[in-house]
């Protein structure tokens, strides 16, 4: 964060926003079964700029990743669906883009229905 003013921060570098970036892993909830995501819910604080949130997903360990939507932050349901399927565990990115502002998010939450082997 850059200090501005004694009040204002930016999040902002020669006049670039920053990204933020999270990574983690779901975990395999289904021991090694198929995984349908029925959806994704974001539960983060809604923005009063254009925002947008935009969640990866990786099936192979972070190899090769793809995306699974876009939260658009300026919604009070912050929601992607569907959220694709998978077997084994996932790992998902969250990267936020398109503001000069401060992010603050709980957590992702998903529906999802697991196979049978």
């Amino acid at each position: 964060v850059v200090q501005t003013s004694s009040t204002t921060p930016t999040y902002q570098d020669d006049s670039a926003n920053f990204d933020c970036v999270l990574q983690f892993d779901s975990g395999d909830k289904g021991k090694g079964n198929e995984k349908t995501v029925a959806w994704y819910d974001l539960d983060a604080d809604k923005s009063a700029s254009a925002a947008s949130a935009t969640l990866w997903a990786s099936d192979d360990d972070g190899t090769t990743w793809s995306t699974i939507g876009t939260f658009d932050l300026t919604k009070h349901l912050k929601r992607i669906q569907p959220g694709g399927s998978y077997t084994g565990r996932r790992i998902l990115r969250l990267v936020v883009t398109g503001a000069n502002m401060a992010f603050r998010a709980r957590f992702i939450d998903e529906e999802y229905s697991i196979g049978t082997a």
